[in-house]
Order: structure tokens, then C-alpha cells, then sequence
């Protein structure tokens, strides 16, 4: 049976045997929200019983696969990742079939959770949906509630200062 190369968490070397590194590899953790893997069902001796575990393959907002994908690719106006939405997000194709998100508190999506998000965030302060000035991208709290308050400066001051792994000043 033919089994393809693994490059990430391949041990004791990330490239081993006829694999050598080339353009659109990472060795690095794609960092999958949660990714699938092989339950063992309780009988780790007994391979044949095994089964798999389905994960949930959408990028974490660190994702090295984030603006990682060909520099040079140019999408369909049509053209979709896995959930429908915009191939092309946060300025270039990430490697993979989702396009992820920024940090929710990343609210102009720059890879970094600064003085312009806090400006968003005090600019929908106190709002609910339908008032002027709401921004539902600041209601994040979990779960959202429909107003931007302390619950949702919380969240945000959490994140204070993050930057994204594929952040270019």
C-alpha cells in the first residue's frame, strides 16, 4: 500500500527517505482546530480494530498555513474554500482547503490586535444590534450576546497585542 511522506510531527527528522523539502511544504504543526487521528478502541495490541475519528480541518487563527499558499495564485471570482467562503482572505491564499480568520479581536484583520481594534471596539461601546454604531464583529464574548461591554473588553483585552505567526509589518 502506497502511504504518502508526513512532514509535520515525523520523528526523529521532519524529511526522511525519498522526501525532500520543496515549494508549498511546512514541517510545522498546521495548527487544525482539531484534528482526526486513529482511536485504538481499547485494544492498542489489536490494530483491526482501530477506527478513525473525525476532526474538524479549519485553521487556527496561528496557523502557519495562513498567507502561506503560492504567491502567485489568482482566484476564480467564483472560487470558494470548504465552507463557501472567499478563497482569498487576510490578503493572500492560505495552503489548505479552509481560508481562515484572524484572532476575533483582530477586528480590521491586520495580524495584530492594536490601537485600531481598540478603536472599532469603543466606537460600537455600549451598542446593540440595530443602533448606531453596532459592529457585531466586536461582540466577542462567548457566546455572543448582542451588546458590546465589559465581556467583550475582556475577550479583547485577553488578546491584547497579539500578533498573527503570518504577520508583516
Amino acid at each position: 500500500m502506497y502511504e504518502r511522506p508526513h512532514f509535520f510531527n515525523n520523528t526523529p527528522y521532519d524529511y526522511y527517505g525519498w522526501a525532500y523539502p520543496g515549494n508549498g511544504d511546512i514541517s510545522v504543526d498546521p495548527l487544525f482546530v482539531d484534528p482526526g487521528y486513529w482511536d485504538p478502541n481499547g485494544t492498542p495490541s489489536e490494530p483491526c480494530d482501530d477506527f478513525w475519528v473525525d476532526g474538524d480541518y479549519h485553521l487556527c487563527y496561528d496557523s502557519f498555513c495562513i498567507n502561506a499558499g503560492d504567491p502567485c495564485f489568482t482566484a476564480d471570482p467564483c472560487e470558494v474554500d470548504m465552507d463557501g467562503e472567499s478563497r482569498v482572505r487576510l490578503g493572500r491564499v492560505d495552503i489548505g482547503a479552509d481560508e481562515a480568520w484572524s484572532n476575533p479581536a483582530d477586528f480590521d484583520e491586520s495580524g495584530l490586535v492594536n490601537l485600531s481594534d481598540f478603536d472599532a471596539m469603543s466606537g460600537a461601546w455600549l451598542t446593540v444590534p440595530e443602533a448606531a454604531g453596532w459592529n457585531r464583529a466586536c461582540d466577542i464574548s462567548e457566546p455572543a450576546d448582542d451588546v458590546i461591554d465589559l465581556l467583550d473588553l475582556y475577550v479583547y483585552s485577553e488578546q491584547w497585542l497579539w500578533k498573527a505567526q503570518w504577520y508583516i509589518p
